[in-house]
């Protein structure tokens, strides 16, 4: 067999064998060139190399077809770069480097990015009087603002204790001179009644 040819039998191998692996299946390097085949459009747009990797992986498959089933082995139709461009592509698979991965990763950072956007764009965004949203993207319920509690001072509050004090004072008084004044009156009939009148001291010493 042809050394260059062997090499790039083996580079592809490894190639083949890794993508089995890292996908659960049992096509290699076919079912990479399906998925890429599905995902064209997106993969275009996101990935800068998605067409030209796509293009080389058909070319090296056809060639290993080629080089299995239909020309001699030890007949020259590999060359170095293509070797090369496999390790290199091994490479980038194992790195998560690869179109498929560069794919993935991009929907994954828009989702994010979308998911934020929605989360600031709400009303009950973080430091609006709303409603706050919480990390992961659930609304809380407007928070009802509560009136503020307005504490009088001390001073205001012994200024209303001490009149409540003398309003007191001036009640008691009044209840104590109507006293007098309904004693007075008694004994003043009682006397006139039974022929007792009361001294003009007395009349003074009420009086005052």
């Amino acid at each position: 067999m042809n050394e260059i040819n062997h090499d790039f039998i083996e580079a592809y191998k490894l190639v083949d064998s890794f993508i089995r692996e890292a996908y659960e299946t049992e096509k290699g390097i076919t079912e990479y060139l399906n998925r890429m085949k599905e995902n064209a459009s997106a993969g275009r747009q996101y990935v800068d190399s998605w067409q030209s990797d796509y293009n080389e992986l058909i070319r090296l498959r056809g060639l290993r077809n080629k080089l299995i089933h239909e020309v001699p082995l030890d007949k020259e139709i590999c060359e170095i770069e293509d070797v090369i461009w496999l390790d290199e592509f091994r490479r980038r698979l194992m790195s998560s480097d690869d179109p498929v991965a560069k794919l993935s990763r991009s929907r994954r950072q828009r989702t994010g990015s979308e998911r934020n956007k929605t989360i600031s764009a709400s009303p009950y965004a973080s430091g609006s009087r709303s409603g706050p949203a919480t990390g992961n993207g659930v609304q809380r319920p407007p928070v009802p603002q509560q009136a503020p509690v307005f504490s009088r001072p001390d001073d205001q509050e012994s200024d209303d204790a001490d009149d409540g004090t003398d309003r007191l004072k001036r009640r008691l008084t009044i209840i104590a001179f109507a006293i007098v004044i309904v004693i007075i009156i008694w004994l003043f009939i009682r006397g006139e009644r039974t022929g007792i009148l009361m001294p003009d001291s007395f009349f003074r010493t009420a009086s005052i």
